[in-house]
């Protein structure tokens, strides 16, 4: 609606949630039932609509969602695999945020580190780079901060390899992550 010519209205098109919505100012607040989208529409004065979907998800929901780390690796920025990787992270990260799980309860290290992954506006969700030294601390700390989650998703993109019959997830352009250490810290978290 930034370029709408003329007046605004909104409409709660489909309301699962019980919301409330401002028909001139399109101000919206999600309703008490969780679990379903509620759509809203927009229509400007020379017939133009626009649509948004709102997946509402109840805070007990969101907390019981637990924590994920994201890992998108790669061994350079000019690599064609890594723009397929960097691709499926961030989608799989913005999967993660649709589902409840906020962004401070997901990790998102990236072997490039910059860019705007949920579409507002900031360069806000990639938590640093993908190092050896950044998942370590991901998983020696980062995971156990606060309560320690019942549940932790975690998703890996990059194109690996292997070493010696072993595999690895390539972090960067000089650095590995060996299936080895990732099962020893996984180790660690369930004991």
């Amino acid at each position: 609606v930034l370029n709408a010519p003329g007046a605004v209205t909104w409409t709660l098109v489909v309301n699962r949630s019980g919301a409330t919505l401002g028909s001139s100012s399109g101000a919206y607040q999600a309703g008490a039932v969780s679990g379903g989208i509620d759509v809203i529409e927009a229509r400007a004065a020379n017939g133009v609509i626009g649509r948004a979907y709102v997946n509402v998800i109840s805070a007990a929901d969101v907390s019981a969602a637990g924590k994920a780390v994201v890992i998108a690796g790669g061994k350079s920025l000019t690599d064609p695999v890594w723009r397929a990787s960097e691709h499926i992270a961030n989608f799989g990260y913005n999967a993660l945020l649709y589902r409840g799980l906020s962004k401070a309860n997901i990790q998102y290290l990236s072997f490039g580190t910059t860019g705007d992954v949920d579409g507002n506006g900031l360069a806000d969700d990639i938590d640093g780079p993908s190092t050896l030294a950044g998942v370590a601390n991901t998983f020696t700390n980062w995971v156990t901060q606060g309560t320690v989650p019942d549940r932790l998703f975690i998703y890996m993109a990059d194109h690996g390899s292997s070493s010696g019959g072993n595999g690895q997830m390539r972090l960067n352009a000089t650095e590995n992550l060996t299936a080895a250490q990732l099962d020893a810290w996984l180790d660690d978290l369930q004991d």
